[in-house]
């Protein structure tokens, strides 16, 4: 028995980890040395557990088994392990034996009934895992057949026994990547990281596990590298999340309130989520039916519940129309339930609050059975005509005076005027199609369409008639009803363009919600503006002290001409709208002497101001403009003050926003960076300049003799010299320094890039820019002088707080060596 180094066998550990069959290494007294993580995910163990016992053999005790070894027959062994819960049987190959301190070791593999390999082949050949190990300089010692043909795939190189990684990955793009995994793993780290790899057209992905291996010898010191090809679950996780993206979306976008139901694997439908509209509608209330059963959520509708089991089991659309209470709302509302199958998991439940229409279908029905009544008693329209082009009147009834304007002689055989003149010019087409297809079908017809009077006046009309056959089965004549609907038509329409700017309110309102910036805010205002009401352009306008001034515009000529323009609070037309605290509308604005006329405005005809209105105080107004006259009426007022109040709400949250990101990161006296943010900076910074060996200098001011300022003029003097002390620091620096109050009249400067001679000019130039002037306070002009202290990022500086206290250690020597100085750290200080 040839003896081996234990922890040369120790190095290909991790990889007998990525081994489906079972690998054992046992103790000349069968108890377990190591054991791969196949064995511990069939018995449970963990490694400790099976370090800790024997193995149990049921059919074979070790003595036995030993003596085989020691026979030197390398054949199949079977047990059946005890360990497992349930009974497993295992066939192992002895594979080989090892000699090392003085003890031998048994080495077992699992194998399968077609298997017939031996140990090393199944170790490094027989996977589709490459396997690699290098030794500290990264050079490759050894193998696999896999290793060898990822890496003349990815790299297009050979990979040779003695060729150092270097020259594989030297053209592979953010190789430095990959270097650096390896470098931590030989310091000691197990490391893991992904890869991406571009070949041609095509993506792969790696998945590198880095091993660190010690042995006693120097050669054997390295890293064992793992590496998967996860392409396949890499691109399809990337599909799914760009699947699940789009359906998120789509589910959210949709305008009307939406439910999503899952079927779960045990056949229970429950309530999964819902969609914005949804949450908006219920107040969220709908979180607190997440998870619940399909019939608990429509107890009351047994109806919903029958379309829920058989939408999922036909994969058919159904649809229905309930009166029952939601959980937004105190009372029962008409719902539009439409339930589409959308997989074998999901069903989408889109839910429409038709309670307006379904009012209006039921005034509707009450109208028609009006019109009934009223037909038996002969108004409107009564009549018989031929069915000829013309549809020339053989009789009308009174009612045509009172509907067209016109006696009933004067249409009899088109006397004065045929009915078919009477018919709009769009819809002549559409009537004569209705008529002759319920000739067609035997039926009668029925048509809306619009009528033009002898007053010139369009009136929506309903006409119901039907065919009148001779014996012979022709039509001999049309005989129906006309009944004027306009004012149901409008009412409609009034209804649908009511609902359409609802939704758009609340879309844009949802927009909006979401910008915390004010400058953001600022902008999209006008943009989801557009959305609610339709305008050629548009200005809003924020109260600055005594001036409106524009902060936002659109749809103008030269629209950058007209931002932060400034109008007095008090202007004749836009100061009304701040006394009335209400909209302002103007039917033509090119007669209303008070409307200016500037970038593009002499186009603009209709006209409309809102004011903005916080907590009753007037923050300014919006301006909408049209090229239309009459283009605003009062229901656009209230829908454009609903937006400008939700407006205003939105401009008030951003100012506030703003104000606290400014108080949490700014000294209040001087407006510049407070101390724990700039450290916060200088960390960043000085993490960035550790990584890519950037020259990095901290500058530690004091302002000399501040106390007898403070002293001697008093503390709002002392306040005066830091804001003036600052404005002059400020005019020395680049954008890139930042400039911080370190603390009373301790100031600190971070200059980026700059080593020790650039930031000591630097710091000569500010002490010079002070002690030049004399500072101007209120009772006197005293001159004020500084010390500084500069430190840089030398090698040996490997931390912030290390290089801030270098630099105050410079500045403490400034003071000590008389004040109105600069000193740089020297190491030899210490």
């Amino acid at each position: 028995m040839e003896e081996t180094d234990f922890n040369s066998l120790r190095t290909i550990y991790p990889f007998w980890n990525l081994l489906k069959d079972i690998v054992l290494l046992l103790d000349e007294s069968g108890q377990i040395e190591f054991a791969n993580q196949a064995y511990l995910k069939l018995t449970n163990f963990s490694l400790q557990d099976t370090q800790e016992r024997q193995i149990q053999w049921c059919n074979l005790e070790w003595v036995e088994l030993k003596a085989i070894i020691d026979q030197k027959q390398n054949r199949r062994i079977y047990f059946d392990f005890k360990e497992c819960e349930s009974e497993v049987n295992i066939t192992l190959q002895f594979v080989q034996k090892f000699f090392f301190s003085e003890k031998n070791f048994y080495l077992f593999q699992q194998m399968k009934p077609s298997h017939e390999m031996q140990f090393s082949n199944t170790l490094l050949n027989n996977t589709d895992i490459a396997f690699l190990f290098l030794n500290n300089e990264f050079m490759v010692e050894t193998f696999n057949n896999a290793a060898s043909k990822m890496i003349r795939k990815v790299f297009g190189k050979d990979l040779l026994i003695g060729i150092y990684l270097h020259e594989i990955i030297e053209n592979v793009e953010k190789n430095e990547l990959i270097l650096e995994h390896l470098n931590c793993a030989i310091s000691g780290n197990y490391e893991v990281f992904t890869h991406e790899f571009q070949l041609e057209d095509q993506k792969y992905w790696y998945e590198f596990h880095i091993t660190p291996i010690s042995g006693k010898k120097l050669h054997d010191n390295g890293v064992a590298l793992v590496i998967k090809d996860i392409s396949n679950h890499k691109n399809s996780e990337i599909d799914i999340r760009k699947s699940e993206e789009i359906f998120r979306n789509t589910f959210n976008n949709i305008n009307d309130p939406a439910l999503l139901w899952q079927k779960k694997t045990d056949g229970e439908i429950v309530l999964k989520t819902y969609n914005l509209a949804a949450g908006e509608i219920s107040k969220f209330k709908f979180d607190d039916w997440i998870g619940i059963t399909y019939q608990e959520f429509y107890a009351e509708q047994i109806e919903n519940q029958i379309y829920i089991e058989n939408v999922f089991s036909t994969n058919i659309k159904k649809s229905s129309e309930a009166y029952f209470r939601i959980a937004s709302t105190s009372e029962p509302r008409w719902i539009l339930s439409d339930f589409i199958k959308i997989s074998d998991e999901y069903l989408l439940n889109i839910l429409k609050d038709i309670t307006e229409r379904k009012m209006a279908d039921i005034a509707l029905a009450e109208k028609q059975r009006q019109y009934e009544t009223l037909i038996k008693n002969l108004p409107g329209l009564v009549y018989r005509c031929k069915n000829d082009p013309s549809w020339t009147m053989e009789f009308v009834n009174d009612g045509c005076l009172q509907l067209l304007g016109y006696q009933p002689d004067e249409l009899i055989n088109n006397k004065l005027i045929s009915f078919e003149q009477l018919i709009f010019q769009d819809d002549k087409d559409l009537v004569r199609e209705e008529i002759e297809k319920g000739l067609s079908q035997g039926r009668s017809y029925e048509i809306n369409y619009r009528i033009v009077t002898r007053a010139n006046e369009i009136k929506w009309v309903w006409e119901r008639g039907q065919g009148i056959y001779d014996p012979q089965g022709e039509v001999s004549a049309l005989e129906g009803f006309i009944t004027d609907i306009t004012e149901r038509i409008l009412f409609e329409q009034k209804a649908e363009k009511a609902r359409r700017q609802a939704e758009a309110l609340q879309e844009a309102m949802a927009e909006l919600a979401s910008q915390l910036d004010l400058s953001q805010v600022l902008r999209r205002i006008l943009v989801t503006l557009k959305k609610v009401l339709n305008y050629d352009s548009a200005t809003l306008f924020l109260k600055i002290e005594e001036n409106l001034k524009v902060v936002a515009a659109r749809g103008f000529t030269n629209t950058a001409r007209l931002i932060d323009k400034t109008f007095p609070a008090d202007d004749n037309l836009l100061g009304e709208i701040q006394r009335l605290n209400q909209p302002l509308i103007l039917q033509d604005a090119s007669k209303e002497p008070r409307f200016k006329k500037w970038e593009g405005a002499e186009f603009v005809r209709g006209w409309m101001g809102v004011p903005l209105i916080r907590h009753g105080q007037f923050i300014g107004l919006m301006t909408l403009d049209s090229e239309n006259i009459g283009a605003y009426i009062q229901d656009d007022a209230i829908i454009a003050q609903t937006f400008a109040d939700e407006a205003a709400i939105v401009i008030e949250n951003a100012r506030l926003y703003e104000r606290a990101q400014i108080l949490a990161t700014s000294d209040g006296l001087t407006g510049i960076y407070n101390r724990r943010h700039f450290y916060e900076i200088a960390k960043n910074e000085f993490e960035r300049s550790q990584r890519y060996h950037n020259a990095l200098s901290v500058v530690m001011i004091d302002i000399d003799h501040f106390k007898y300022i403070n002293d001697k003029f008093g503390h709002s003097a002392g306040d005066q010299v830091l804001i003036q002390f600052v404005k002059r620091v400020k005019n020395e620096l680049r954008n890139t320094d930042i400039l911080a109050r370190y603390g009373g009249e301790e100031f600190t400067i971070l200059l980026l890039e700059s080593d020790l001679n650039e930031a000591l000019q630097v710091a000569e130039r500010i002490r010079e820019v002070i002690a030049k002037d004399p500072f101007d306070l209120q009772d006197a002009q005293p001159y004020i002088t500084i010390s500084l202290g500069i430190a840089t990022n030398e090698e040996e500086v490997d931390q912030l707080d290390m290089l801030i206290d270098r630099s105050d250690k410079a500045l403490y020597e400034s003071k000590q060596f008389g004040r109105n100085r600069v000193r740089t750290y020297q190491s030899n200080n210490e």
